[in-house]
């Protein structure tokens, strides 16, 4: 508390955070990069790891203002300095979703709310919708949503950060199914009936 009192240690202090942050982040960045097998799956739920003990500390430990925005600038300075980072994230919320049968809806929710964290965060979020909506398609057309509740709990989310023209395509694709669906059933009825 003492050392928060005053601007200039608190201001060294929220510099040296940035640093190691930044140190962290990049380091977890290089390892995956300079693996024989990237894996953008481990690498999101390490950097959200290291988000969520950063976000305990910003809460709970040094609560100011000045701390917690030198922080978010350092996270989206690391989300945004690698040109995968949109794909990696839509890989993991893929993998988490094709999961949420075995997760509880808790679980699935905080992964939810973590992964809009990091959209929130970054720069290529046209890039994000592009991956995003190729692994939703592959999970509608398979078969395989976990629950047409979550995926659309989720499109809400994106749409009160980014806006209703961002997710009209990804709606329009929960509709089209929805159609089909309908169109199949009628489709059977009508074959039964004959």
């Amino acid at each position: 508390q003492l050392l928060l009192s005053s601007p200039v240690a608190s201001h060294l202090l929220a510099d040296l955070t940035k640093k190691h942050l930044l140190a962290c982040g990049q380091q977890l960045i290089k390892e995956d990069s300079d693996s024989s097998a990237p894996n953008p799956i481990k690498l999101i739920q390490n950097i959200l790891e290291l988000k969520r003990q950063y976000d305990d500390i910003t809460q709970h430990c040094i609560p100011q203002p000045g701390f917690q925005q030198a922080v978010a600038e350092t996270f989206s300075s690391l989300i945004n300095s690698s040109n995968k980072m949109a794909e990696s994230i839509s890989l993991y919320l893929d993998d988490r979703l094709k999961a949420a049968a075995k997760d509880t809806d808790d679980s699935i929710h905080s992964t939810i709310d973590a992964c809009i964290d990091l959209f929130r965060l970054l720069n290529d979020k046209d890039v994000f919708e592009r991956y995003y909506k190729q692994h939703l398609s592959r999970r509608l057309l398979g078969n395989r949503p976990p629950s047409h509740d979550i995926e659309l709990a989720f499109i809400a989310k994106l749409k009160v950060e980014w806006g209703g023209s961002y997710t009209s395509k990804l709606e329009g694709m929960f509709n089209d199914m929805n159609f089909a669906e309908s169109l199949n059933s009628d489709f059977n009825a009508y074959c039964n009936n004959s």
